[in-house]
């Protein structure tokens, strides 16, 4: 009589309650509640002898037992088990349940890895198993060493892999993965998208090697291979990119100053300056934020008897950018960054109150003074280098 009765429509909710207490507890007790019940409901309970006033029905899994002349909440465990097919499972047996099917997986798995420290990676993150094709993401880490020592790539990884150029795109869960490897393969911390690129560089991936360069003038090269990198060997100025770049083993400035620019305009204008005026300096421009190729040419870059300096546009971009330069690479130091220089040459264009707010970042010292970020705050206005070009070169040459 108990299972058709438990078994009938103004019992079912309370079925699923029990069944949840039975989950949560590993057994059948505390509160049942059942809320805006219906008079099929109300009824039902009734006969258990339940209160049933209010919008909410409550009462406990003892009173329950109670009422039903029952000492051991097992023999309705057992209703709800045997007769019913309710399913009684603790949280605790079905992450077990789970846990052992994804332990089963990942033992799969490492038996088909080559790559040690891959498994031991694989070991610490069973989460990379809710990815749809982590089969394609894991063999493709497990032949990373494999490559040619050459450059590849993200787009070409995964499309010659598993044929979706796609597959590694930055932001993706895949990428995540990869990038997470990689810091346990090399056991390195990261910071920053830069650092992640960086990263990546050591084991011979990129995003795009073409389109990320730099421009430069007045460096000569040795390849890896103990050779003259030819294409320095020429007084012109040069676009590098990473493809390139990756070939060299060191780099030398031809000349004993090395001055790095943040744009074009400011790079042509010095290289005409200093042709008319029978000077030498190696330059480079990084054309805004220092990008991939920019970072390994400073990796590169041999220091021994150069002095290396940074310019950039007196405005909060500008100023965040030589600092960050300078924080990775303390052998450079900052030119131009004064207050005569952004007094004398002020651009009309107004900074926005969010580009100003970058400027709570900055880290003050002998080469970013107070007093300049106070004047950039107080008139709204920065100074761009293609205005006083001439006053880097001279503080560069003195």
């Amino acid at each position: 009589m108990l299972t058709n009765f438990f078994n009938s429509e103004g019992m079912k909710r309370v079925v699923e309650e029990l069944e949840k207490k039975y989950y949560s507890y590993g057994g059948i007790k505390g509160t049942i509640k059942i809320d805006s019940p219906t008079p099929v409901e109300i009824d039902a309970l009734k006969k258990l002898g339940i209160k049933t006033a209010g919008e909410t029905i409550k009462f406990t899994v003892k009173k329950l037992l109670e009422n039903l002349d029952m000492k051991d909440p097992k023999e309705l465990e057992n209703i709800l088990s045997n007769e019913l097919g309710v399913n009684l499972k603790t949280k605790k047996d079905i992450l077990e349940k789970e846990n052992n099917k994804i332990n089963k997986k990942i033992n799969i798995l490492i038996e088909s890895i080559n790559n040690e420290k891959l498994k031991e990676y694989i070991l610490k993150t069973s989460l990379i198993l809710k990815l749809d094709h982590y089969h394609g993401l894991v063999k493709i880490l497990d032949t990373l060493e494999e490559n040619p020592k050459r450059l590849i790539t993200l787009g070409n990884l995964g499309g010659r892999s598993v044929n979706n150029p796609h597959f590694f795109d930055v932001g993706t869960s895949n990428y995540r993965y990869l990038i997470n490897y990689l810091k346990h393969y090399f056991n390195e911390d990261i910071k920053n998208s830069m650092d992640e690129k960086a990263l990546l560089l050591k084991m011979g991936i990129v995003g795009d090697s073409l389109s990320n360069f730099i421009t430069i003038y007045g460096f000569r090269g040795v390849t890896k291979d103990n050779t003259v990198y030819t294409l320095l060997e020429n007084d012109e100025n040069i676009n590098i990119n990473i493809g390139n770049l990756y070939k060299i083993r060191s780099i030398e400035a031809k000349y004993s100053k090395v001055l790095i620019v943040e744009n074009p305009n400011v790079f042509i204008a010095i290289r005409e300056y200093l042709e008319t005026a029978k000077e030498r300096i190696s330059l480079v421009c990084t054309s805004g934020q220092i990008n991939q190729c920019g970072y390994l040419f400073l990796d590169k870059l041999e220091k021994h008897k150069k002095e290396v300096y940074y310019s950039g546009d007196i405005d909060p971009e500008g100023i965040l950018i030589g600092q960050g330069l300078k924080e990775k690479y303390s052998w450079i130091s900052l030119a131009s960054y004064n207050k005569e220089n952004l007094i004398k040459y002020m651009s009309e264009v107004k900074l926005t109150k969010e580009r100003l707010k970058k400027l709570e970042r900055v880290k003050l010292g002998d080469e970013i003074k107070k007093e300049l970020l106070d004047i950039l705050i107080k008139e709204e206005r920065g100074a761009y280098q293609e205005a006083y070009y001439i006053e880097i070169i001279n503080e560069v040459l003195k």
